[in-house]
C-alpha cells in the first residue's frame, strides 16, 4: 500500500478527513486522478491492482474506492465483488474503464456507484466522489 504524498499536506484538523483508495495499474492516470483528489482535501491512498486494494480495504478505513476495471492481479470487478460479499453497502465503488463492456446500469447490478468510461472529465468523477462519500454523512 502506499499513500500518495507529492504535494503533501499536513491532514491534522478537527474534522473527518474522507480516504478514497485509487486502484489502477497506470501509473500516469493513478497519479494524475490522485492529485485531483488531494488538491480537494481527500487523503489518498493507491494501489496498482486488485488484489493490493483489497488488502487495504481490509486493514483501512476507507469511505471511497475508485478502480479501473482492467487490471492484472485481481480486476475492478473482482474486487467489487469481494468489497460487496464483506462489506454490502460501504465503502461505495466507483469503477473507471476503458472499454465499454459495463454500463451504468450494469455497475449499479454489481453494487457500484457509477462507472466512467476513458477519457473522463475528472471534475464529473470528483463531484461523483463527493456525492458518494457524503452518502456516508461526510
Amino acid at each position: 500500500m502506499s499513500t500518495f504524498s507529492e504535494n503533501s499536506r499536513d491532514t491534522a484538523s478537527s474534522s473527518p478527513i474522507p480516504t478514497v483508495l485509487l486502484v489502477d495499474d497506470d501509473i500516469t492516470h493513478r497519479t494524475a486522478i490522485a492529485f485531483d483528489f488531494q488538491r480537494k482535501g481527500f487523503r489518498i491512498l493507491v494501489a496498482e491492482s486488485g488484489n493490493e486494494a483489497w488488502r487495504i480495504v481490509q486493514s483501512e478505513k476507507v469511505n471511497l474506492v475508485v478502480a479501473d476495471i482492467r487490471m492484472a492481479n485481481g480486476n475492478g470487478i473482482e474486487l467489487l465483488n469481494r468489497i460487496r460479499e464483506k462489506y454490502p453497502a460501504f465503502p461505495p465503488v466507483i469503477l473507471i474503464t476503458a472499454y465499454t463492456e459495463l454500463g451504468l446500469d450494469g455497475a449499479k447490478d454489481w453494487g457500484a456507484e457509477a462507472v466512467f468510461h476513458k477519457p473522463f472529465d475528472r471534475k464529473a468523477l470528483l463531484l461523483a466522489s463527493k456525492t458518494a462519500i457524503a452518502s456516508q454523512g461526510f
